[in-house]
C-alpha cells in the first residue's frame, strides 16, 4: 500500500466483493467510502477528502479494512510531511473526528469513552419525554431510527440523533408557524434551540467549556391532502398516515424511544429498498425537485454556518477587531447616529466598534 499526502492506493483483486471500506489511522476510523474499481495495475486509488487532507500529516499506521465484515485488506506504517510526531485527527476537546455524512470533519462516538454518547441518549430521552408533556407526535427519525432496526444501537458513524414531529397541518405556512411555537416551548424549557430553516430545529447542548458537546435535530413532519408525505429536509413520497400512527416504541442503546408505526416503511422512503445493508460511505442526496420543494416552502436558514463557526473558533482571542482604515471610511460616510445593519459580520467586531462610536448598530 501507497499512502501520501494526496491519498492512498492498494491492490485488491477486480473480482473482490469488497464495495466499501473504512480509512483507520492508529486504529481510529477516519473516513469510510465506496471502493472505485481497479485501474490498469489493479490497484484501487483513493484521494482524502478535502477536510482530511489538510489533517493527515505525521507518523502512524492506515489501515484499510472491509466496512461489512472489518477484514483487513491493506496496512501501512507512514510517514506524511515534515511532522515527526503522530496523526492527530482530533478537535480541540480531544474528540476524535471523522468524515461524516455530510462530508465533513465531525466527532464520533466510535472508541469515544468520555460518556458522550450516554449523555445524548438521555438528553434525547428526556426531550422525548418533554415533547410528548408538549402535546407533540414525536418519534426517532432518519439515522436514529436506522441504528434501532438494524441493531438496537447509534449507528458508529453517527454524531447526533433525530426526531420527527408529525403535525395536523396539511400546508406548508402552517407547519411553519407550528414549528415556530414548538421553538418558543422549547426556548421556555431552557433549551438553545439553533433554527436551520422553517421546518427544521436544532437543540444544541454544551461542553463544561462552552463547546459544542452534541445536538439532536428535530424536523417537522405533515401529510399532504393527496396522502404525500412531507419530512424537511429529505423526505417526501406517498406514505399513508397510518404508516406514522399510533406511534409505537423501539430500544436505541439500551433507551426506549417512540417510533412510527411502520419503520421498514419510513425507512425505505428515506434511503431507498437497499436500506438494510449498512453503507458507512453513504451520502444523503435529495432529489432536485424535492429540495426545491422543501426550500421554496421553508427555506434554509443555517446554509453554511457550521463553516464560518469553525473559523471563528479557529481565530479565538486572537480575531482582528477589524480593518481600522475600512472602519474610518465607514465613519466618514455615516451620517452622525446613522442606523448600520451589518451583513455577514461573524462575531460582530465591526459591528461593536461601530456602536461605540454611537451607531445603532
Amino acid at each position: 500500500m501507497r499512502v501520501g499526502r494526496r491519498g492512498l492506493s492498494f491492490w485488491l483483486p477486480a473480482t473482490s466483493p469488497v464495495q466499501t471500506v473504512d480509512i483507520l489511522i492508529d486504529g481510529s476510523r477516519v473516513w469510510s467510502t465506496t471502493l472505485p474499481p481497479p485501474d490498469q495495475r489493479g490497484r484501487r486509488r483513493l484521494l482524502w477528502p478535502l477536510q482530511l487532507a489538510k489533517r493527515v500529516r505525521g507518523r502512524g499506521v492506515v489501515t484499510v479494512r472491509d466496512s461489512s465484515t472489518a477484514v483487513l485488506l491493506a496496512e501501512a506504517r507512514v510517514r506524511i510531511g515534515r511532522k515527526r510526531g503522530p496523526f492527530d485527527i482530533r478537535d480541540g476537546q480531544g474528540r476524535r473526528l471523522s468524515v461524516n455524512k455530510w462530508h465533513r470533519l465531525g466527532p464520533t462516538f466510535e472508541g469515544d469513552d468520555s460518556g458522550g454518547q450516554a449523555r445524548l441518549l438521555a438528553r434525547s430521552r428526556l426531550l422525548a419525554t418533554q415533547l410528548e408533556e408538549l402535546g407533540y407526535l414525536a418519534y426517532i427519525t432518519g439515522g436514529t431510527l436506522l441504528g434501532a432496526v438494524r441493531s438496537g444501537e447509534m449507528l458508529p458513524h453517527d454524531d447526533d440523533t433525530d426526531f420527527g414531529v408529525l403535525f395536523d397541518a396539511t400546508d406548508p405556512a402552517d407547519l411553519a408557524l407550528a414549528s415556530y411555537r414548538m421553538e418558543d416551548e422549547l426556548a421556555a424549557l431552557g433549551y438553545t434551540v439553533v433554527r436551520h430553516s422553517a421546518a427544521h430545529l436544532q437543540i444544541t447542548f454544551f461542553s463544561a467549556t462552552g463547546s459544542i458537546e452534541n445536538y439532536i435535530d428535530i424536523f417537522s413532519a405533515f401529510c399532504r391532502p393527496d396522502g404525500e408525505f412531507c419530512q424537511p429536509i429529505h423526505v417526501r413520497g406517498q406514505l399513508p398516515r397510518e404508516a406514522i400512527l399510533p406511534l409505537t416504541t423501539l430500544t436505541l442503546g439500551g433507551v426506549e424511544f417512540p417510533s412510527v408505526a411502520e419503520p421498514e416503511r419510513w425507512l425505505e422512503l428515506c434511503y431507498g429498498p437497499g436500506w438494510r445493508t449498512p453503507d458507512p460511505s453513504f451520502r444523503f442526496v435529495t432529489p432536485l425537485p424535492t429540495r426545491r420543494r422543501f426550500e421554496s416552502w421553508f427555506g434554509s436558514q443555517n446554509l453554511n454556518r457550521v463553516y464560518w463557526e469553525a473559523y471563528y473558533a479557529a481565530l479565538g482571542a486572537d480575531e482582528p477587531s477589524g480593518d481600522d482604515r475600512f472602519l474610518r471610511t465607514l465613519l466618514a460616510r455615516l451620517e452622525p447616529g446613522a442606523d448600520v445593519l451589518d451583513l455577514g459580520c461573524g462575531t460582530g467586531q465591526l459591528t461593536k466598534a461601530l456602536a461605540a462610536e454611537g451607531h445603532r448598530a
